[in-house]
């Protein structure tokens, strides 16, 4: 019996830095149980590690299942904002002889600190964090100064017929945003 397609989480992380998260690799149903490898290819944009982000794992290199649960770590290359990639495919040896299924993708941003990325009226700016900071100016429900950073309450989605827009026809949508200030 070959073994069969994985599936790779994707992930993000920001220009100079390591990822924190993500590209874990789950085997297919139908090979739980079975000593399983995953042979890593098309490594683009950085270098992959292992998920002690110290020990890197070179492009035709196998690594065991274990290993690929555990997830692994993308530097990208310095002073780069391109994207990475790579490719996992499984196998049942730790060669080629064992080689089953398709290979999986993992796609991997990397963003730029203090880049904005979305046009005004709500600039949406990478901190090293990284968090998303989104500031918002404007009045609260009294009339009055609302001071950065307010609370999103909630939104609601509308169609232009003023329905939840889940009805069909009109592709026209309008956001309400509801903040709440912090004094």
């Amino acid at each position: 019996m070959p073994a069969h397609t994985p599936t790779i989480t994707n992930a993000s992380t920001i220009e100079n830095a390591q990822s924190t998260g993500g590209l874990v690799l789950t085997p297919d149903p139908a090979d739980r149980g079975a000593p399983l490898f995953y042979k890593i290819t098309n490594i683009t944009g950085g270098t992959l590690f292992l998920s002690d982000g110290v020990t890197p794992v070179p492009e035709n290199s196998f690594i065991t299942a274990a290993q690929g649960l555990a997830g692994l770590k993308f530097t990208p290359f310095p002073n780069s904002s391109s994207s990475g990639s790579f490719k996992a495919r499984a196998s049942l040896l730790a060669n080629d002889a064992g080689l089953g299924g398709s290979a999986a993708s993992a796609m991997i941003g990397v963003n730029v600190p203090g880049q904005v990325i979305s046009p005004a009226p709500f600039p949406i700016t990478i901190v090293p964090d990284p968090v998303i900071t989104v500031p918002i100016a404007g009045t609260d429900a009294a009339g009055g100064d609302c001071p950065s950073p307010c609370k999103r309450e909630h939104s609601d989605e509308r169609d232009a017929a003023g329905g939840s827009g889940q009805s069909g026809g009109s592709k026209y949508r309008y956001i309400d945003v509801h903040i709440d200030c912090a004094r």
